[in-house]
């Protein structure tokens, strides 16, 4: 089994015109509704930007603490398990699943450790 995201399949100049016409569509109803309205919609998405690049950067220092290889399939099993949070790729490397194998029916250890004791209960 392998990752389940091909990108192959979503060429990034196709999403780049998504994510331009989603915007330019939510500006257009805002100004529709004045420019204090355009102003909110506009810091949402630099505020959604902001966000990912502060989880993208907190994921990078992991890099630092474990290895490059290690975050590397820990992000694969992650995505594996659609589990794509920061606390799963942390909790994946402190328990060493990204050493396990990536097989769904000999991993229910590891994938009962993916998520959070209390979720289970």
């Amino acid at each position: 089994m392998d990752l389940l995201i091909d990108f192959n399949d979503c060429p990034q100049e196709s999403l780049d015109a998504d994510e331009r016409k989603i915007k330019y569509t939510l500006i257009d109803q805002a100004s529709a509704l004045g420019p204090f309205v355009i102003a909110l919609v506009q810091s949402l998405w630099t505020d959604g930007v902001l966000r990912t690049a502060e989880a993208a950067s907190r994921l990078f220092r992991l890099a630092d603490l474990y290895d490059p290889e290690r975050l590397e399939e820990a992000c694969r099993r992650a995505l594996f398990y659609r589990q794509t949070d920061y606390p799963t790729v942390e909790r994946i490397l402190r328990q060493n699943l990204d050493r396990l194998p990536l097989n769904p029916y000999a991993d229910i250890n590891g994938q009962l450790s993916l998520w959070q004791s209390n979720l289970l209960d």
